[in-house]
């Protein structure tokens, strides 16, 4: 339980700390802006992610769907690697 609360904790500090480098906003439960976050609301938030993996011959790849604003803006936030993640079309 102890290492769970420190990694949530380390999630929540990088989240906020890319926040305050990028001088950017994310909507809180009321839709106003904020700057501080908890890892319980984006983790609220990307719950509602639908993933659909996709076999092909050669190839698998994934499809993220369901990407609402918020989601974009907090991988935006977090980086080019998130972003490429969750990009339409992951191939593995």
């Amino acid at each position: 339980m102890t290492l769970a609360l420190l990694l949530h904790s380390l999630l929540q500090r990088s989240l906020r700390m890319k926040i305050e480098e990028t001088n950017e906003t994310v909507p809180d439960q009321k839709g106003r802006p904020s700057k501080t976050p908890t890892m319980r609301w984006v983790n609220q938030k990307f719950e509602g992610l639908d993933v659909v993996k996709v076999r092909e011959p050669h190839k698998t790849w994934f499809k993220y769907e369901t990407l609402d604003n918020f989601i974009t803006t907090v991988l935006r936030i977090l980086g080019p690697p998130y972003v490429e993640r969750y990009s339409p079309a992951w191939v593995t």
